[in-house]
């Protein structure tokens, strides 16, 4: 394949991977909610302020749909029927949520296939703000990795320098009054340790390959390439940017139901723009949230949210935006073919299915599904987070004497 082809693979590969992890926004959830229901969430969830994220989002109108008999699928006499339900926000009584994670990871091309898991522990600290909302230290810890099939040992090391590199150091999270993301507040220091680790690792490859060469021009010369090359790979692997799309894409979904407000049994759907790591247009996304009565456990909802690219909306976005990509970047400009090539079958897709205490507010169970994919390739993504322990504010005051 042509270098040229792989680089725009490569480039195409983040952009679907973004429009399928990236942050998901609660955005136009209560258009033609029931007449003169009046409902603050109805106005919260189409200005996009309630339970999401802040980043690039744009709406079409949405429209509001119940089960196929026309009804809310609510108990007889259920005086909630047709009535919004809202829960606290889990940092209201909990000052510590800990959660078990499981994430799979399966990318296939053709016959081949590269499959690794990890598992690790999830630990999210609540302090309130006083100028309001909360500021939340999301901490990764006792991670383990275990690599299945297809990655080779320099990619095992790479992942495992990734993961050793944010183990343990809290993402400093600020959520406004709604529950909803607003920004990752030490984004910048965690990006500078990242690339120090990861620079640290590529030192030592380096002067491993180095000592492997014999001839002394030939050393010199490979060495002046991979300095020049590094800084690009680094900011390729752990830039701020890319940080933080993938600290985000972890966060936002145990965020986004926060505090509901929405007509159980009931499904939402609405049109978002999506984030285009091109540079160009906004790529279209059809989003769907519902919340499902769970009839097996008291006081507990379910609730699915589902994020789908237009493939064919997006492919003359895609194609305009990889010619101008190429001009702003100063690369040869990509063929009609390369185009028609990196684009075909593309698709992006995220699921995630939620388990909520409608008392307390807090998540008992979320599973995010991402699948991304072009030219025969596909990556999907399966993340489970189960609560362990959730440890009340009173608790934790008494914890600290």
């Amino acid at each position: 394949m042509k270098r040229s082809a792989i680089l725009w693979a490569g480039l195409l590969a983040t952009v679907l991977a973004v429009l399928a992890g990236g942050l998901p926004n609660a955005v136009a959830m209560a258009a033609e909610q029931p007449s003169g229901s009046g409902s603050a969430a109805a106005s919260d969830a189409a200005d996009g302020t309630h339970g999401g994220s802040e980043g690039d989002s744009d709406t079409g109108a949405a429209s509001r749909t119940t089960d196929a008999d026309g009804a809310d699928d609510a108990p007889a006499g259920d005086p909630s029927a047709g009535k919004e339900l809202y829960w606290p926000l889990p940092w209201s009584g909990h000052a510590t949520l800990i959660y078990d994670e499981a994430i799979d990871q399966l990318r296939t091309k053709g016959a081949s296939s590269r499959v690794w898991r990890s598992r690790a522990s999830v630990e999210i600290r609540s302090q309130p703000r006083a100028e309001g909302g909360h500021a939340l230290s999301w901490i990764t810890g006792d991670v383990e990795i275990a690599f299945i099939s297809g990655i080779d040992e320099d990619e095992q090391t790479l992942v495992r320098t990734l993961a050793e590199a944010v183990q343990g150091l809290p993402a400093s999270v600020r959520v406004d009054a709604e529950g909803g993301f607003v920004a990752i507040e030490n984004l910048s220091e965690l990006g500078a340790h990242v690339r120090r680790i990861v620079g640290a690792m590529f030192d030592k490859s380096l002067k491993d390959a180095l000592a492997r060469i014999d001839d002394p021009d030939q050393r010199a010369a490979a060495e002046a390439r991979a300095h020049d090359q590094q800084p690009g790979i680094l900011s390729s692997l752990a830039s701020d940017e890319i940080l933080g799309q993938q600290l985000a894409g972890k966060i936002t979904p145990l965020l986004f139901p926060a505090g509901g407000g929405l007509i159980p049994d009931t499904r939402y759907e609405w049109q978002e723009a999506g984030t285009n790591m091109l540079g160009g247009d906004p790529l279209p996304l059809s989003t769907a949230f519902e919340l499902q009565r769970d009839g097996g456990a008291n006081g507990m909802i379910r609730a699915l949210h589902t994020r789908n690219l237009d493939a064919e909306a997006a492919e003359p976005i895609l194609r305009a935006s990889m010619r101008a990509h190429a001009i702003r970047a100063g690369v040869p400009e990509p063929s009609i073919e390369e185009i028609t090539r990196s684009i075909a079958g593309i698709r992006a897709e995220y699921r995630a299915e939620y388990l909520i205490d409608t008392a307390t507010g807090i998540v008992h169970r979320l599973e995010v599904t991402k699948t991304s994919g072009a030219q025969g390739v596909e990556e999907i993504e399966n993340a489970v987070l189960v609560l362990r322990e959730a440890i009340a504010v009173a608790q934790a005051g008494e914890q600290e004497k």
